[in-house]
Formats: C-alpha cells, structure tokens, sequence
C-alpha cells in the first residue's frame, strides 16, 4: 500500500476523533492501545501494524470488531476510496 493510500486510511479512521472535542463522550471509530514512542514510530516510518485477531483473549471483542470493520469496510465509501487500486481494497 502506498504511502498515500496509508495517511487517507488513518485520515478516514481518525476522522471521528479530529472532530471530537471531548474523547470521554463520544465513541471513536478507531481505539488504538499504544505507547507515544509507538505512535511516533508508526508516523515516522509511515507504517500501520495490526495483530492477528485470533490471538485476543476476549471472544466478544473479536467477534463484535470483526463484524464491526467488515460492515465498515463494505458500506463505507470513504474507506473504499482510501485505498489506490482496487484489489488493495478487496485484500
């Protein structure tokens, strides 16, 4: 994926918390568990890591994620055109 196509998706996904102007009564799109030395990382180096959800120990959340990013994924039009080619966006 290009580099383009990484900072629109983090745009698309972050898109709630920019426009939030207190985190603690809105429900953000994306929740993200990290270090600030991690998120700096993952900026400087234009890269966005995600686990294996099958390594998570609560059933619940994989379940209700998955289906919550499949939904996402397929309704959203924004997230569709984040990414450069098609395919990209299928995989």
């Amino acid at each position: 994926m290009s580099s383009h196509a990484n900072t629109t998706l983090w745009q698309v996904l972050a898109e709630d918390l920019l426009e939030a102007e207190d985190i603690t009564n809105s429900k953000p799109l994306l929740a993200h568990y990290t270090s600030i030395q991690t998120i700096e990382l993952m900026l400087r180096n234009d890269e966005i890591w995600l686990s294996n959800p099958l390594n998570m120990n609560d059933h619940q959340e994989v379940v209700g994620g998955l289906g919550f990013a499949m939904q996402a994924l397929t309704e959203s039009e924004k997230l569709r055109s984040a990414f450069d080619k098609p395919d990209e966006y299928r995989d």
